[in-house]
């Protein structure tokens, strides 16, 4: 896992990125969700939610994402899978919506 400079990342995801790293993940992808300029958001170069992407592999798959989602606690949601083109395995968190965090 390489280093990272924090500074670079949106400011509300920041320690959430910190703390999924401390905890062993290589996050390669990450946004708060209100950061980027709005028209970013508009064309679908940015998402509008807060989110983290992470890399692991296809052994551990479905265990770090269960680790995963428990450190990131219940209004996250988090997603594995797996690209056949490049042979790599993934994670895709995401933070609920309030309308989500109402309905659970």
């Amino acid at each position: 896992m390489s280093d990272l400079d924090y500074s670079t990342l949106d400011p509300g995801i920041r320690d959430t990125v910190r703390l999924l790293r401390d905890a062993g993940f290589d996050t390669t992808d990450s946004g708060d969700g209100v950061s980027k300029p709005a028209d970013w958001y508009e064309s679908g170069d940015a998402i509008p939610f807060a989110h983290i992407n992470a890399v692991t592999t296809v052994d551990v798959m479905i265990a770090e994402a269960e680790r995963m989602a428990a450190i990131l606690g219940p209004d996250w949601n988090v997603e594995a899978g797996y690209q056949t083109l490049t042979k790599t395995a993934h994670l895709f968190a995401r933070q609920l919506d309030e309308r989500e965090r109402e309905g659970k």
